[in-house]
């Protein structure tokens, strides 16, 4: 009976376990969504190519701006590290992004291995179910025994009594002798079974006890670590949302910025090509045409500071993250 017990409310404990697990994987398989998506994102080009407003740039103008081909050639160098600065940098924000969906992996391995164990038990009390079988065949055995016994002594007390031509006195001692020997043997086989019972109940509530208490730990750790781990998956959810919006914003500005450096690297060059056929004066048109472009370039490398700062706040922030992905209970 307590056996009985036992499985049902070990097969409860296993639904609703069930039910948490299936909520769990919901919120990964939402998770893992999102993480793909954003690798996705960051997988794709991202130097597009959109016109900037040059509406007060010309041809002619631009072939008259002065600026020295050493200073331009710092200047693109210069750019072209920093580009090459932010795309190690969308590099390893990638690589953090993968770190997390592989600690999202291990928290799923970890959950269908807390169902095997249930499995396990589960194994264990059937197991347990089969020896008590075994034990109580056996009993009943031995009760069986005892009855056909007792048929036995009666048998032989009313064949002792009916045979004729014997006297009373001759019959007594083979009867008694007999009797003795019977009621020995009952004695005997009734302290076996009273033995073997008392064994098997013991045996019974030793063995019940003992894994209803591992039972119940290893299902009130489940039951423990089940809200935990849904929370920090939520998290998770959450800081993947943030961080891929963020991600998206500073490609945009990255986009841009690229643009209109390739847009200004382009006028530079035209200018070099034509700087051979160039008057040393200028009107002072054009001299404020080329202040106005040194000033946008200026703007861009500002800009790009600015992004390589956002940059650095968001690996930051994911290396953060991926911190507590790791160091979860285990």
């Amino acid at each position: 009976m307590k056996a009985k017990l036992l499985q049902c409310y070990v097969m409860d404990l296993s639904d609703q376990h069930s039910v948490l697990v299936q909520a769990m994987e919901e919120l990964e398989r939402e998770s893992e969504w999102k993480v793909a998506t954003l690798e996705a994102e960051l997988q794709r080009p991202s130097l597009a190519q959109r016109p900037v407003p040059t509406e007060h740039l010309s041809g002619s103008t631009a072939a008259q701006i002065t600026v020295t081909p050493l200073q331009q050639m710092m200047e693109q160098e210069e750019l072209r590290v920093q580009l090459a600065s932010k795309e190690q940098l969308i590099h390893q924000l990638n690589v953090h992004l993968r770190e997390a969906n592989h600690s999202q992996e291990k928290s799923k391995a970890e959950v269908l291995e807390k169902e095997a164990k249930i499995q396990e038990l589960q194994e264990i009390i059937t197991n347990l179910h089969h020896e008590i079988s075994l034990k109580d065949s056996e009993a009943v055995s031995q009760l069986e025994e005892k009855h056909l016994l007792e048929t036995t002594v009666q048998s032989l007390r009313q064949m002792v009594s009916s045979v004729p031509g014997s006297r009373p006195w001759e019959r007594l001692p083979s009867s008694s002798r007999t009797n003795e020997l019977l009621k020995t043997e009952l004695e005997r086989r009734d302290a076996k079974i009273q033995t073997l019972q008392s064994q098997l109940l013991q045996d019974k509530r030793d063995v019940l006890a003992t894994e209803l208490d591992a039972q119940e730990q290893r299902i009130y750790q489940l039951q423990t670590k089940q809200p935990e781990r849904q929370a920090e998956l939520e998290q998770k959810c959450s800081r993947i949302q943030q961080l891929e919006q963020d991600l998206e914003a500073s490609g945009r500005l990255q986009e841009e910025s690229q643009r209109q450096i390739e847009k200004l690297i382009s006028s530079l060059r035209t200018w070099e090509k034509a700087s051979g056929s160039l008057s040393c004066e200028m009107p002072a048109r054009q001299w404020e045409e080329q202040a106005e472009l040194q000033q946008r370039l200026a703007d861009v490398q500002d800009e790009l500071r600015k992004k390589e700062t956002a940059v650095h706040r968001l690996q930051a922030e994911l290396r953060d993250a991926s911190l507590l992905i790791t160091c979860e209970p285990g």
